[in-house]
């Protein structure tokens, strides 16, 4: 773009010296060293109008290729967290079902447990009463 630009600056300093030297050393007349300045400076109007066009073309090349690879980038990473995100999904997911099997059994186990106590309970009840109940008969008897 800088290059474009002080081409643009260098074609009008020197049209302007030029046609500076032209008018002070003229060798024609000034209708004709005039017809030769308007040429010379439509010519060069010309020109930097195409050297514009062709900045402002270059430009948006370069704008459209610079949001191409934005879009691209954007897309890439939004693909990597959504990525991520459901790797932590999945793998809280199965942290959670293990936690939920693993209490499921750890339940099983303490139930087990209490019923296994609970029938030596019901049992040294019993025999309490049995005991109980002989002593008493045998203080009635």
């Amino acid at each position: 773009m800088s290059d474009s630009s002080n081409k643009g600056i260098g074609i009008l300093a020197g049209l302007a010296t030029g046609a500076i030297l032209g008018m002070l050393y003229a060798p024609n007349k000034g209708k004709v060293t005039r017809n030769l300045i308007n040429d010379k400076v439509t010519k060069a109007t010309n020109k930097l109008a195409d050297e514009a066009e062709n900045l402002k073309h270059s430009i948006q090349d370069e704008a459209h290729t610079l949001k191409s690879k934005i879009v691209d980038e954007t897309n890439h990473l939004k693909n990597n967290v959504v990525s991520s995100i459901n790797s932590k999904t999945q793998t809280l997911d199965e942290q959670v079902e293990s936690i939920v099997n693993n209490t499921s059994y750890k339940a099983e186990d303490l139930i087990t447990t209490l019923e296994n106590k609970l029938a030596i309970l019901k049992e040294k009840n019993k025999q309490i009463r049995k005991n109980t109940n002989k002593s008493t008969s045998s203080l009635t008897a």
